[in-house]
């Protein structure tokens, strides 16, 4: 139970990062290049953290 708390946090946690990156980007005009770059980031984090969460369940399956 208390993994899927974690990943419950984690994917807040992601969703927050992502909505403050973009507000942020809205308040100071970022040029195209520069969004594009971290539209980059949020897609290698997304990668990165649906593999960690494929990770947890195989565990928890194995178990």
């Amino acid at each position: 139970m208390h993994i899927c708390a974690y990943i419950t946090l984690i994917s807040l946690a992601m969703i927050l990062l992502i909505s403050l990156f973009l507000h942020f980007d809205q308040l100071h005009a970022i040029d195209f290049n520069g969004l594009e770059n971290l539209l980059e980031l949020i897609l290698v984090l997304f990668k990165a953290y649906s593999q960690y969460i494929f990770l947890i369940l195989e565990r928890i399956e194995a178990t």
